[in-house]
């Protein structure tokens, strides 16, 4: 870990991802959070997923996952 920089609770990563959502808002999907966990095994780092409902009420292809280090940076969406 870098000098100077605390590693994120879960708490702190819910609201980086919601925070991320709410600024990035989509007028064809509405997003609902799924799952939060954090995997060391592959990268350290957060696994935020959201399922990806359209207007209508049905599920898309697949969920909306952000990736957060332990720093608080997204760096994955997908």
């Amino acid at each position: 870990m870098e000098k100077g920089k605390k590693e994120l609770r879960k708490k702190e990563i819910i609201k980086i991802a919601m925070d991320h959502i709410s600024q990035n808002a989509s007028s064809v999907f509405n997003l609902t959070l799924i799952s939060v966990d954090r995997d060391d095994n592959r990268y350290p780092c957060w696994s935020v997923i959201f399922e990806m409902r359209n207007k209508q009420g049905n599920i898309v292809d697949g969920p909306l996952i952000l990736g957060i280090n332990e720093f608080g940076e997204i760096i994955y969406v997908g």
